[in-house]
Formats: structure tokens, C-alpha cells, sequence
């Protein structure tokens, strides 16, 4: 009975590592947004598929920040995080591509407005991001 619930005990620890996609991500802008603002200095987020995570960048130093942290070597259960500006009010009409963002920049004061794409296996959601406080603001 002892090695039944000694053994369970496992998985649950590591559910415990398991977030979803879409905190570890509000997770990393509120990071960015910090450390922008502690170095006052641009930092820079950005997502990778291929190593399934998002990361950092401030000057030369890039940090990993792991969306898993089972530290799995696959990724082919990696999410799609894209990036794209808020363009609001503006004369001119853009299309989703002229507003894709390979990184978002953040510095201290206020950065510019952006949402994020997520699809998952949990499935897809849009969410949009405050450019004062760095929280999310609505989620689709």
C-alpha cells in the first residue's frame, strides 16, 4: 500500500513542473518588463519552436526560459507563440504579416502594445498585452 502512494507521489511532483503555455509566456513578459525597468536597458523576448522556449535577450545574454520544466529534449510538443503589434487607430491599413514581431522589445516606461498567439494542444488562444504594465489585458 506504501509503494502505491510513494509511486503516485511521483507523477504528482511532476504535474506540479507542468504550466500551461499561455502563464509561462504572461510569466515571461512580466520577467522582460522587470528587467527592463531594474537595468534600464531594451530587453528583448523572443520564442524558438525548434527548442521549445521562450527567451530573453538584454545585450549579449540570452536566457533560456523553459515553457516545461520536465526538461524534455523533444519538442514536438512545443507550442506556436507568435508575436504581432497592436496597431490601433492608425490611417493605414496593415495585414497580419506587416505586424509580426520576431521579438518584442521592452524598456523602461512603456512599451509597445502586442499580443501573442498560442496554439497547443490545449488549442489555439490570442492574448493581448498591456503596454504600461506588461499584464494581459484580454484573452481570446
Amino acid at each position: 500500500m506504501g509503494g502505491l502512494v510513494i509511486g503516485g507521489l511521483g507523477g504528482f511532483f511532476q504535474a506540479g513542473k507542468i504550466h500551461p503555455p499561455d502563464r509561462r509566456l504572461k510569466e515571461a513578459v512580466l520577467k522582460a518588463r522587470a528587467l527592463a525597468e531594474r537595468e534600464s536597458k531594451p530587453v528583448y523576448l523572443s520564442y524558438s519552436t525548434n527548442s521549445g522556449g521562450i527567451f530573453l535577450i538584454e545585450g549579449s545574454k540570452k536566457i533560456k526560459l523553459s515553457l516545461d520544466e520536465r526538461n524534455q529534449t523533444s519538442t514536438d510538443q512545443a507550442p506556436e507563440i507568435t508575436f504581432s503589434a497592436i496597431c490601433e487607430n492608425s490611417p493605414f491599413n496593415y495585414n497580419p504579416e506587416q505586424l509580426r514581431l520576431s521579438k518584442v522589445k521592452f524598456f523602461a516606461g512603456c512599451s509597445p502594445g502586442f499580443s501573442a498567439r498560442i496554439v497547443s494542444a490545449e488549442g489555439e488562444e490570442q492574448i493581448s498585452f498591456d503596454p504600461f504594465s506588461a499584464y494581459a489585458i484580454n484573452k481570446n
